[in-house]
């Protein structure tokens, strides 16, 4: 994960007062955060994780609502051919482990690099 900007910047600034890179990228954490607790924070607040458990927990309820329907239109009559309904199931099976592969994203998932290495990106 690339640092938020103001943390470049105060990296930038230190090394512009003459600090070397250590004492530059050390100046810059105590200002803006531990790298650590930035990765946290932003992994906590992902908005596509948020979303993925938001469709996780509602899925269900939408689905009762579909099978009501179906079930209320008789579509088990309905000429539909295997090969959809194999396609549909197995569309809906993937939909449902990226969904949940979203949802339990851990703090692993971001790549933490440090101020130095930042700055001279």
């Amino acid at each position: 994960m690339d640092l938020p900007e103001h943390a470049r910047t105060a990296y930038q600034h230190h090394l512009g007062r003459g600090k070397d890179a250590d004492a530059a990228a050390r100046a810059a954490i105590a200002e803006t955060g531990d790298v650590a607790v930035i990765t946290a924070e932003f992994t906590r607040q992902a908005p596509g994780r948020r979303t993925a458990r938001l469709l996780l927990a509602t899925g269900p309820a939408m689905g009762a609502c579909w099978g009501t329907a179906l079930i209320s239109a008789r579509a088990w009559t309905w000429l539909v051919p295997a090969g959809a309904r194999i396609a549909f199931a197995t569309a809906l099976l993937a939909a449902i482990a990226g969904l949940a592969a979203a949802a339990s994203t851990a703090r692993i998932g971001y790549t933490i690099r440090s101020l130095p290495s930042i700055a001279a990106s």
